[in-house]
């Protein structure tokens, strides 16, 4: 995979008619500047903390479905893999729940379906692995379903630099991933 996305990369042309000379100092103002918006920076930190739950699954469901429930890798793999769709199939649904473009409104959906689905999560997850996926599949689907227009009420903080701020914005994600990563590691004493 890794070769036929190389080959990808290398045989599509550049798409910016011409490369930034834009000096180091520049491009750190700007994410310096980003970092001063409050308004921006506070939308990006809810956001990233509310994909906690999502990195804590990828973190730790093996461990779960594994060790804990008994399947075996294959099977833990189907469930793994069903946890993918339900993160992603909102893009199907999006165009028809927000009509009228009433983002704030459809990004309140990742707490109304991510917080009933962490509830039984912790009340009824432990009994198996379809008490642990369902509410697990309601999570994601309520997260992925909140990401577009979350993503786009944190840019509509920003009057410029939105590339930057974009830029900001999925790397926070990322690093609020890998930070929960390794406190679940150095919880499991690994």
């Amino acid at each position: 995979m890794g070769i036929i996305a190389m080959f990808g990369v290398l045989r599509f042309p550049e798409t910016l008619p011409e490369v930034s000379e834009a000096p180091l100092s520049q491009v750190m103002n700007t994410y310096g500047r980003l970092l001063l918006n409050p308004s921006y920076m506070i939308m990006v930190l809810v956001m990233s903390v509310s994909f906690f739950p999502l990195f804590s699954f990828i973190a730790g469901s093996s461990a779960i479905y594994i060790n804990e429930f008994g399947l075996s890798e294959q099977k833990y793999s189907y469930f793994f893999a069903l946890n993918a769709p339900c993160h992603y199939d909102w893009c199907l649904l999006l165009p028809s729940v927000n009509k009228k473009g009433e983002f704030k409104a459809l990004d309140d959906n990742r707490i109304c379906g991510s917080f009933p689905g962490g509830i039984l999560l912790l009340f009824l997850g432990q009994h198996g692995p379809w008490s642990f996926a369902l509410p697990m599949f309601m999570v994601s689907f309520s997260l992925g379903l909140s990401r577009p227009p979350s993503n786009n009420l944190a840019l509509e903080q920003v009057d410029r630099d939105i590339g930057s701020a974009s830029s900001l914005l999925i790397f926070t994600y990322f690093i609020f991933g890998a930070g929960e990563y390794v406190v679940h590691l150095s919880g499991m004493g690994g």
